[in-house]
C-alpha cells in the first residue's frame, strides 16, 4: 500500500472502483518527465522480481541435498546403533537371521530418504507455483520497460502519439506494482508455512521410521527365541 501511495503523485488518483486515473501531460518535456517517473516504478517491479530470485536461492540453502542428507543420516545412525546393539547381544544368531535384519534396515532407510524428499517436494509446491508467477511478471515487466524506453525514439516529438502509447503502458506498470507487492507478502507467508510443514514432516516421518526399526528389533528377538528353542529341542 505504501508503494501505491508513492506511485500516486499529484497527477494520479484512484476511483472508488480502484482504477487509476491521471492527467496526461501536454508538453513533450513533461511527457519525458512522466516517462522517467514511470520507468522508475517499472524498475521497482523488476527489482522485486530479482529480489525474489535472490531470496529464494538463500532460502533454499537450508534445504539443499547435503543438508537434507545430513539430517536423514542422523536418524539412520541413531537407529543403526540400536540395531548393532541388538545384534551384538546375540552373537550366536544365525547368519540368515542377521541378514534379514540388515536387509530390512537398508529398505527402511531407503524408504525414509524417499519419503522425506517426496514430502518436501509436495510441501514446496505452492512456493514453486508462486515463483513461476514471479518469473512471468519479470518477463512481462522487462518487455513493458523496454517499450517505454523506446517511446521517445518511435514517437519522435509527436506528443499525441506518445500520449496514446504511454497510457496503456502506464496502467500495466501500475497493475504490476500491485501484483508484485501482493506477491512479496504471499512469498513471506508461504515460506513461513513451508518451514512449519518441514518441521511436521520431519517429526512424523522420523518417528515412524524409529517405530519401524523398533518393530524390526522385536521381531528379531522373537526369532532368536524361536531359533534357540529349536536348537535345544
Amino acid at each position: 500500500m505504501l508503494t501505491l501511495l508513492k506511485f500516486l503523485s499529484s497527477n494520479y488518483s484512484l476511483t472508488k472502483m480502484g482504477q487509476i486515473t491521471s492527467r496526461t501531460p501536454e508538453t513533450w518535456k513533461s511527457l519525458m518527465n512522466e516517462r522517467d517517473y514511470i520507468l522508475h516504478w517499472s524498475s521497482e517491479v523488476l527489482a522485486r522480481v530479482q529480489d525474489n530470485v535472490t531470496n529464494e536461492d538463500t532460502f533454499l540453502i537450508d534445504y539443499d541435498d547435503d543438508k537434507v542428507d545430513a539430517k536423514i543420516e542422523t536418524w539412520i545412525t541413531a537407529s543403526q546403533a540400536r540395531v548393532d546393539e541388538m545384534l551384538n547381544k546375540y552373537p550366536n544368531m544365525s547368519y540368515e537371521c542377521k541378514t534379514v535384519v540388515t536387509t530390512k534396515m537398508e529398505q527402511l532407510s531407503a524408504e525414509l530418504r524417499e519419503n522425506i524428499r517426496k514430502n518436501y517436494q509436495h510441501a514446496y509446491n505452492d512456493i514453486r507455483k508462486l515463483n513461476k508467477r514471479v518469473d512471468f511478471l519479470g518477463r512481462n515487466g522487462r518487455k513493458i520497460h523496454f517499450k517505454i524506453q523506446k517511446l521517445e525514439e518511435k514517437c519522435a516529438g509527436n506528443t499525441q502519439k506518445f500520449q496514446k502509447k504511454l497510457r496503456p503502458l502506464r496502467v500495466k506498470i501500475f497493475n504490476n506494482l500491485i501484483i508484485s507487492e501482493r506477491m512479496m507478502f504471499q512469498d513471506k507467508r508461504l515460506k513461513i508455512h513451508f518451514t512449519k510443514k518441514v518441521y511436521d514432516i520431519d517429526h512424523k516421518i522420523s518417528a515412524n521410521y524409529a517405530k519401524q526399526v523398533e518393530k524390526l528389533l522385536r521381531d528379531f528377538e522373537n526369532s532368536t527365541r524361536e531359533e534357540r528353542l529349536d536348537t535345544n529341542s
